[in-house]
């Protein structure tokens, strides 16, 4: 029997109009839903795809580390790949039916040859199986695309934007095809199409320290180290005129940077600092060191050529020169008054060297006419130029027009045949670490504020920053509507959201935190605590008692400041940091990187000694490792009574004991890292490593972690701030933003309010904060998308992602259906509201789940339903008139997509017991004129008595949540 209800006035006062707390709002309407194919399809789309490897592989005795995994698929059958945005192999493919086949060059030292995988893509989900009859050889190519199924990249969807602030450390320019690239201190390349008026970073690169630019061969060449001073050689190369970087894999020590490239005599060649010189072979991908005969200094900061030959600048060892290139070298000092060659450079006949590491009196630049034999002083010298005292350090020279100009740290100078002049002197510092030139157009790089130009040969000179985000942050922080950030120099602010930023007067030094305490703000880093009471516009220093050595983290707790000094241990202030004393005892190790706290208890994450616990405000401190690893503890955070600390050169664990034990996380990304950032905001917990990971965040006090890297192409943040719905991450170029990480939405099924019980097409309920800018109900069918200026993204396990329609929406509750279509399995929720604010959450759907609207819109009691027959509410009857077991309609959702908003019956798959009797499931599917909605029309069994039995319907093997039936 299917029994068409229409007769709704039993349903509206509980459902249709009723309060927007618990609520579905039921349009009265039939919807035709259409479901999307999922059928195979014949080619691989270009475009990016991404895949996340949960955990280090081992294969032999090499390791692959865990991260986000990039393949990109281009145009003319070019492909790249890598992990979390370096990438590592490139080359061609091809698709054959199922089979596509991935090519790297036969020059690369690695991975070159052929590989065969089987494809299939199913919505954005491709998955990649190394066919068995063509195994690769490349094991990295292997676990890099079957470790994990790849999804289409879509970059609407991203997560992140950076919002400066511009300018930062240029330590290389480079001016190339008409275009210009800038490359710096934690940023990356940045590239210039017109001339320097604005710039964009580049891909495959960022987060990178770049010392050395050059081309050769129509390739662009970036020399690079992995964090700024750290020793970590790296070549990268480019084939699209600087778009994307490709890592070179070469055998230089993992010590040595490359600072400098040259080309001579149709080879190219790169300065090493600490493994000498090193030659490119007949492929980008080979490269073999030099011999060093005669080379007895092999840190090499500089080169130069001129006719056939080859002069190398040392650190201390001066200047050599090859004839035979590089094979064997002479040296080439007579007349050189100090050994420290930071810069070369050739002008006709004439052999310029300048030095940057010795007092005023050596730092100078030296000129020689007969390639090299013998030097003089250039004019009468830097130092004679300048006031007593100067440093006078020079890190790059370039002729032009008659004149040599210098970067250095007296700005920018020009030698105009008898004397130094600085003919750009920067702000707020003179110093530049590079300089090149483009016609009679000079780019200089400065140590602090990016790229200055000059069109008339050195005379004018712009600063120009749009776009140029190179800046090294250290720390975010928000108050009073001003965001602060820190910085490797001073204490930026922005008082727009990161649209305008200008420096603060707060002195010279490293700023690695901020905390807001007392109606000021706190920065402390490098040279101690400053505070500002007037949205920095002034900074008062508060050192009295405080030892010297990095601060890391100031934090409040009750009405005492606490910081750690490292090297010095724990300091603690009663007065608002005028005063500082040190609490120490019961500490084995003063090396202090981290503080938090836990309440009233205090725990500071100790190098080479673990995590230490107070709980009489820094009195005594106690070891609390049990269940640690050994290694250094990096950072440790607090929330809602759980601790978690992160272990160098493990990963991150956590204590519900207040540190007494600790475990390991079992689920999600295990992440593994050297140094670690973490910190607790917005009731989310976030962390990063300097591996390369990006931001990790867990919604689940630290049980598990995802990354949530879409858009931060950064690699890696050292800070993290809330500010209402909206997360700040510091990082090694700016500041990051993201509107869609701090909110979590709940999502329940909208009958039982089970959130395990989530089907395609069923009524959902979504909790939350801010998801809803105003109270807004649908009207009219079809369902909008959206309502009220609030939309639902729903991405299924497949990756398509889905827009959801929607009945009510509120500040903290949003009702919406799941898509037809939406595949089982792990599932993305975004609700963004009119305001671009956006809830988070995950959910897991299932095929079937059925679940029972009740009268109180809980979940629980009564149940939503009425007489079949008579349309007439509880209590019912146990009979009909004619003596016949009397039939209901119970109204629910998440029966399946099989049976709902559309004509089906699927009641031989359906049972039901009422008071733990079996009764007769005469129809099961859509109630016609409802959303979502499911309809049972049920036999009550025979013999029920008079009151309240429990009611449970059942679809494989998914029992429903137990309402009630009345019967009088």
């Amino acid at each position: 029997m299917h029994t068409h209800h229409t007769q709704c006035s039993a349903l509206t006062p509980n459902f249709a109009f009723a309060a927007a707390r618990n609520c579905v709002f039921f349009v009265l309407l039939t919807v035709a839903v259409a479901v999307s194919s999922q059928a195979q399809t014949t080619s691989i789309p270009l475009g990016s795809y991404s895949a996340v490897l949960t955990q280090d592989v081992r294969v032999g005795n090499l390791t692959f580390l865990g991260g986000e995994y990039q393949l990109t698929l281009l145009e003319g059958g070019k492909y790249r790949l890598g992990r979390n945005d370096f990438i590592t192999l490139t080359g061609n493919y091809t698709v054959t039916g199922n089979l596509v086949e991935f090519a790297s060059p036969a020059t690369m030292d690695t991975c070159s040859g052929k590989g065969m995988y089987q494809w299939t893509l199913t919505g954005n989900r491709l998955t990649l199986t190394a066919a068995t009859s063509r195994v690769d050889s490349c094991l990295e190519r292997i676990v890099s695309l079957t470790s994990s199924p790849f999804f289409k990249q879509d970059p609407t969807n991203n997560l992140w934007k950076n919002i400066g602030p511009t300018g930062g450390a240029v330590y290389a320019v480079l001016v190339n095809d008409s275009k210009v690239y800038a490359g710096g201190d934690g940023g990356g390349v940045f590239l210039s199409a017109d001339n320097g008026q604005s710039w964009k970073a580049t891909r495959g690169i960022r987060a990178n320290t770049i010392r050395a630019l050059g081309t050769f061969n129509g390739l662009l060449f970036a020399g690079a180290s992995s964090t700024s001073g750290a020793t970590v050689g790296r070549i990268f190369v480019s084939t699209d005129g600087g778009e994307t970087w490709e890592l070179l894999v070469t055998n230089m020590l993992a010590s040595a940077v490359v600072y400098d490239f040259v080309s001579s005599n149709g080879q190219f060649y790169a300065a090493t600092l600490g493994d000498g010189v090193w030659r490119m072979g007949d492929s980008p991908y080979k490269w073999e060191k030099l011999g060093t005969t005669g080379l007895t200094n092999q840190r090499v900061y500089t080169l130069a050529t001129s006719g056939n030959n080859l002069f190398a600048g040392t650190d201390g060892g001066g200047v050599f020169v090859s004839r035979d290139s590089g094979n064997s070298w002479t040296a080439a000092n007579v007349g050189l008054a100090f050994l420290r060659i930071r810069a070369l450079a050739v002008d006709g006949s004439k052999l310029y060297a300048g030095t940057a590491f010795g007092s005023a009196a050596t730092n100078e630049v030296s000129v020689s006419e007969d390639n090299g034999l013998t030097w003089k002083r250039l004019g009468n010298g830097i130092a004679a130029d300048f006031p007593a005292g100067s440093p006078n350090r020079v890190y790059e020279l370039v002729p032009l027009g008659g004149k040599l100009f210098a970067a250095g740290t007296s700005g920018v100078l020009a030698f105009d045949g008898s004397k130094w002049n600085a003919v750009h002197t920067g702000s707020p510092t003179a110093s530049f670490y590079a300089v090149t030139s483009s016609g009679n157009t000079l780019f200089a790089g400065a140590w602090y504020d990016g790229i200055a130009r000059s069109t008339d040969g050195g005379v004018m000179w712009t600063n120009l920053g749009n776009g140029l985000s190179n800046r090294w942050t250290l720390a975010v922080h928000k108050d009073n509507g001003v965001l602060y950030a820190g910085m490797t120099d001073s204490v930026f602010i922005s008082r727009d959201e990161g649209q305008t930023w200008s420096r603060t007067n707060a002195p010279t030094a490293a700023y690695y935190t901020f905390l807001s305490f007392e109606n000021k703000v706190y920065a402390a880093g490098s040279n101690g605590v400053y505070a500002t009471d007037n949205q920095g516009q002034t900074w008062t220093r508060l050192n009295t008692g405080l030892g010297t050595g990095i601060i890391f983290r100031i934090i409040g707790a009750g009405n005492l400041l606490y910081c750690g000094v490292l090297g010095r241990g724990v300091y603690r202030s009663a007065d608002g940091g005028q005063n500082w004393t040190t609490v120490n005892t019961g500490l084995t190790s003063t090396q202090i990187f981290d503080l938090t706290a836990n309440g009233t208890t205090l725990f500071a994450a100790v190098s080479t000694a673990g995590v230490f616990r107070s709980t009489d405000e820094g009195q005594n401190w106690t070891a609390v490792n049990a269940g640690l690893p050994a290694g250094p503890a990096y950072s440790v955070a607090a929330l809602n009574n759980t601790v978690v600390v992160a272990i160098g050169g493990q990963t991150i664990y956590r204590s519900t004991d207040n540190g007494q034990t600790w475990t390991a996380p079992q689920t999600g990304f295990i992440a593994s890292g050297t140094d670690w950032w973490m910190d607790s905001r917005g009731g989310n917990l976030y962390a990063s490593t300097d591996d390369a990971h990006g931001v990790l965040r867990s919604t689940d006090e630290g049980r598990s972690w995802q990354l949530i890297n879409m858009g931060f192409d950064s690699r890696w943040a050292t800070n993290f701030f809330v500010s209402g719905a909206t997360l700040y991450a510091a990082t090694p170029n700016g500041v990051y933003v993201s509107n869609s990480l701090v909110n979590r939405a709940s999502t329940v099924s909208a009958a039982s309010f089970s959130a395990l019980a989530i089907v395609e097409k069923s009524i959902v309920t979504a909790f939350g904060p801010s998801l809803a800018t105003r109270t807004d109900s649908a009207g009219s069918l079809p369902l909008p998308t959206n309502l009220g200026g609030t939309t639902v993204k729903v991405r299924d396990s497949l990756g398509v992602e889905r827009l959801a329609p929607l009945f009510f929406v509120s500040a903290e509750q949003v009702n919406y259906q799941i898509p037809a279509g939406t595949a089982a399995g792990p599932t993305r929720i975004t609700i963004t509201n009119s305001d671009g604010i956006s809830a988070t959450g995950d959910l897991n759907i299932v095929a079937r789940a059925p679940a029972i609207f009740t009268i109180s819109a809980n979940g629980s009691g009564p149940a939503a339903a009425v007489d079949a027959l008579t349309g007439a509410a509880a209590p019912f009857n146990a009979t009909q008139s004619n003596g016949q077991p009397n039939i209901i309609s119970v109204f629910g959702t998440g029966l399946g997509a099989d049976a709902t908003d559309l004509d089906a019956n699927v009641n031989t798959s359906v049972t039901a017991t009422i008071g733990g009797r079996a009764a007769t499931v005469q129809y099961a599917g859509h109630a016609p004129g409802y959303v979502g909605t499911n309809q049972f029309n049920i036999t009550l069994p025979a013999g029920l008595t008079t009151g309240n039995h429990p009611l449970i319907v059942t679809r494989g093997g998914a029992s429903s949540n137990s309402v009630t039936i009345a019967i009088k």
